[in-house]
C-alpha cells in the first residue's frame, strides 16, 4: 500500500498533478524493528511525492554503511518539520525541495526546530554518515524557519 495520493489541481486552464504524501509524526522514535524496515516504509511514503503534508523524518538507519535515499528526490514541499537523526548515508537528495513551512516543530533542548539534522555518523569513522546535505532548491520559507541551507559539505573531525 501506498501512502502517496495523486491530487488534481485545475490552475489557468492546465493540470497540475501534485503527489501527496502524508509524512510522519514520530519525531525521534523508531519505527519499524530494523533499519531495513523502515527504509521501506519511508520508500513507500515518499517516493514520487512532491508534497509532503506533515513532517518529512528520516531517522535511525544505522545498520549499513550507505543507504540509498535517492527516493526523496521529487519532494518540493515540507508543511511541518524535516528530521534526518542517526541516518548513515553519505548523501541527503533533497535536490527539489523549495520550502519548509515549519507548521509543527521538533523540540530540542528547548527550542523549535523546523529543520533538525543531527548524529548522522558512525563514531570513529571518517567514511560512514552524512557528507553531503543536498538543498539547491530550497528558497522559501515559512514562519517557522530563521535560516535556509542550500548546499552544506559536511566535515567531521576525530
Amino acid at each position: 500500500m501506498t501512502c502517496c495520493i495523486k491530487r488534481t489541481y485545475i490552475a489557468n486552464d492546465n493540470h497540475v498533478f501534485l503527489f501527496l504524501g502524508k509524512g510522519s509524526n514520530y519525531g525521534l522514535h523508531h519505527v519499524g524493528p530494523n533499519a531495513e524496515e523502515r527504509l521501506n516504509r519511508y520508500r513507500t511514503v515518499y517516493s514520487n511525492c512532491t508534497y509532503v503534508e506533515y513532517n518529512l523524518e528520516i531517522v535511525f538507519l544505522e545498520e549499513a554503511s550507505d543507504y540509498d535515499l535517492s527516493f526523496l528526490e521529487s519532494i518540493e514541499e515540507v508543511q511541518g518539520y524535516v528530521l534526518i537523526v542517526s541516518v548513515m548515508a553519505s548523501r541527503v537528495p533533497l535536490t527539489n525541495l523549495r520550502i519548509i513551512r515549519g507548521l509543527n516543530f521538533v523540540p530540542h533542548d528547548n527550542v523549535d526546530y523546523s529543520m533538525f539534522i543531527a548524529h548522522n555518523y558512525r563514531q570513529g569513522s571518517q567514511d560512514v554518515g552524512l557528507h553531503e546535505l543536498q538543498m539547491p532548491s530550497l528558497t522559501g520559507r515559512g514562519t517557522g524557519n530563521k535560516c535556509l541551507c542550500v548546499s552544506v559539505r559536511v566535515f567531521r573531525s576525530h
